[in-house]
């Protein structure tokens, strides 16, 4: 597990303070990003084994963000929202269709439990 890279994608700083310490008390080594424009700009470098990111981001939208990656790598992607819902989201997405959906606040418990999934752990 130590080897699975882990892109989060939050304008809030607590946030990604508290994904990012969470993720890495677990063995993941974490990359967070504060804008869509930066991660987009991180993603031509470097590419984690999942992301996770909001929607209401600064830059680059968050659902241009999931589609600029759908489109381009095969990325699991985890959405945090707290303003629209999981049905929306699909809506919007369409075939780009993202892994899972998680309302915030989010249940820390339920978030590892998806990451390892999503990862085959």
């Amino acid at each position: 597990m130590a080897e699975h890279k882990i892109l989060i994608v939050d304008d809030d700083p607590e946030i990604r303070e508290m994904l990012s310490g969470f993720l890495q008390e677990r063995g993941y080594t974490v990359t967070a990003i504060p804008c869509g424009t930066d991660a987009l700009a991180f993603l031509q470098k470097d590419l984690p084994h999942l992301m996770i990111t909001d929607l209401l981001l600064p830059g680059e939208h968050g659902l241009d963000l999931v589609r600029a990656v759908k489109r381009k790598w095969y990325i699991p992607t985890i959405v945090l929202s707290g303003i629209y819902s999981r049905q929306e989201i699909d809506t919007v997405m369409g075939e780009e269709n993202v892994e899972a959906f998680f309302e915030k606040p989010v249940d820390l418990k339920q978030l590892e439990q998806t990451i390892a999934e999503l990862l085959d752990e």
